[in-house]
């Protein structure tokens, strides 16, 4: 036993939580639009296409079996966007692909 070092209390008081006290409420003014005032549209997105010309597709990649969205010129049937990107799905492929040179079981 180490002699000279001031007793350990057993126990700590601990200080009573102070009341919560609620802030006081703030009415803000709000102007509403007059009735036959058409909603605002949002503005568009600096590279989205016009409205109308873009389509959804919805498919499965073969190699891996996940499901990815294409958004599509509908006119030109060009691929605007992919989610995921294609290139995602082939590296995905390519590394199931490259695991079975390594592992030949499955657990």
């Amino acid at each position: 036993m180490i002699t000279g070092l001031p007793p350990v209390p057993t126990s700590i008081p601990i200080p009573a939580p102070e009341p919560v006290r609620e802030a006081p409420a703030v009415r803000l003014p709000v102007q509403e639009p007059p009735k036959d005032a058409p909603a605002p549209e949002p503005p568009p997105a600096a590279d989205a296409p016009p409205r109308g010309t873009v389509a959804l597709s919805i498919g499965i990649h073969d190699a891996t079996g996940q499901v990815f969205l294409q958004l599509v010129d509908a006119r030109t049937r060009e691929i605007l966007r992919s989610v995921p990107p294609q290139e995602v799905l082939e590296f995905r492929a390519a590394l199931s692909r490259s695991l079975g040179l390594f592992l030949d079981t499955v657990a």
